[in-house]
């Protein structure tokens, strides 16, 4: 008994410390689109970043991040008001285009505000997220169609009733807002591996090519320098033949040379003799 009062001291304490008309908080949608709804106050931006974060734990729920939003709005999460998100940046998502809202641009829009400039605030319900996670896993052909599934109250909440926000239109500076467009892909994934496959098959063609070329070089420069050699050896031998047929030819003529001198000084003796 003890801790609920205190829970209850400090939920007062709490709501003491947000300055705001906690009554006047309202969510949008009324079944959040995994886990993300937007809170406001009233038809005007009325939170602050600080504020926002208040506003959120309030409901016994976090302020949504970057990703949450971007989940959201691919499966058609969409509103026309900016709200704060975790990383201190205003962000509105967007599924069709319209041109009072984020600057007619379909995706999720950024911008990037002063921290003291209200808005209002993306928060995320933890519960509400798995429960429709768990029935999308659970069923994959309904994961392109709207999410049916009735989530689970918060016990935490201290809402009693839900309603819808009027579609306000509101025109920032464009030069603070930038458009970040996440669409859900569709189609077939591209065939990996085919490119990798042929330039693999190329490059061992090329190789094998060139380890051919090196071995036929090889043996046809051994062949020639086998005929060279071949050639050599011969004009050698050529050579050898006839400087030695030369030298016998020139003792030949040498010799019958002297013989025939010896033969006509034996004649020229004779002739004498007989004088």
């Amino acid at each position: 008994m003890a801790s609920v009062w205190m829970l209850l001291l400090l939920k007062s304490f709490f709501m003491c410390g947000l300055s705001l008309d906690t009554k006047l908080i309202e969510v949008y949608p009324k079944q959040p689109i995994l886990g993300v709804f937007q809170a406001y106050l009233g038809k005007k931006y009325e939170l602050n970043a600080s504020a926002a974060r208040d506003v959120c734990e309030y409901l016994g729920v976090t302020i949504a991040s970057k990703a949450q939003v971007v989940d959201a709005q691919k499966h058609g999460f969409e509103t026309c008001m900016f709200g704060w998100i975790d990383e201190q940046i205003a962000v509105v998502p967007r599924v069709q285009v319209k041109s009072n809202c984020g600057r007619g641009e379909v995706g999720v829009v950024v911008w990037r505000a002063d921290v003291n400039r209200k808005f209002d605030v993306f928060c995320f319900n933890l519960t509400d997220f798995e429960i429709q996670n768990q029935a999308m896993s659970g069923d994959q052909k309904s994961t392109e169609k709207p999410i049916t599934t009735t989530p689970k109250a918060s016990t935490s909440s201290p809402l009693t009733s839900i309603s819808i926000p009027p579609t306000l239109s509101y025109n920032p500076d464009p030069d603070d807002i930038e458009v970040e467009i996440h669409l859900p892909i569709s189609g077939t994934p591209a065939s990996v591996g085919v490119v990798p496959v042929a330039i693999l098959i190329t490059v061992t063609f090329a190789v094998l090519l060139a380890v051919f070329l090196a071995v036929y070089n090889f043996k046809m420069n051994r062949s020639c320098r086998m005929f060279r050699d071949a050639e050599r050896r011969q004009e050698d031998i050529e050579t050898e033949v006839w400087e030695g047929c030369s030298k016998k030819d020139l003792q030949k003529t040498q010799e019958e040379n002297v013989h025939k001198k010896e033969e006509e000084n034996h004649n020229s003796g004779s002739s004498l003799d007989q004088d």
